[in-house]
């Protein structure tokens, strides 16, 4: 029995152009971002302006900040469930004792409405909530008080 052998002829070397195939490219070393050295901690460093435009807050005025009354921005609502508004300011006697709380109420996403004054006896602080021994509707009929700029 004879077993016939075929030879194999080497493949042809891809042409150019043909389909399926890439011509090998050179390597290159791959380019990295040179990086910045970090700049050692200024000392007499001056404060810069940060995204809104305003330099960071002195100190006193942080110490101005933590005595604020914890009661501004607690949400009031009337004796009828309903909320009023929200806590904007404390007026307090020199002993420190509250004599009445500024409530912003009525309007819409901020914009309208009015600050009206709550004496003393009239709210009781619960927890997160400031509730008051009026109604919502009382509330609305009480007369407008300025507003302390922030």
């Amino acid at each position: 029995m004879a077993v016939a052998a075929h030879a194999q002829a080497p493949a042809a070397p891809p042409m150019e152009g043909q389909l399926g195939t890439r011509p090998e490219l050179p390597t290159r070393p791959q380019q990295v971002e040179p990086t910045r050295p970090a700049l050692p901690p200024a000392v007499d460093q001056k404060p810069t302006p940060g995204a809104s435009g305003r330099t960071p807050a002195a100190p006193d005025q942080a110490a101005r900040d933590a005595k604020k009354d914890p009661m501004i921005g607690l949400t009031v609502f009337g004796s009828d469930g309903q909320k009023v508004g929200e806590v904007r300011d404390v007026k307090a006697a020199s002993d420190g004792k509250v004599e009445e709380i500024h409530v912003k109420t009525g309007g819409l996403l901020g914009f309208g409405g009015k600050t009206v004054a709550i004496p003393a006896g009239k709210f009781n602080k619960s927890g997160q909530n400031v509730q008051l021994a009026l109604t919502s509707d009382d509330v609305s009929k009480l007369p407008r008080v300025e507003e302390k700029p922030s």
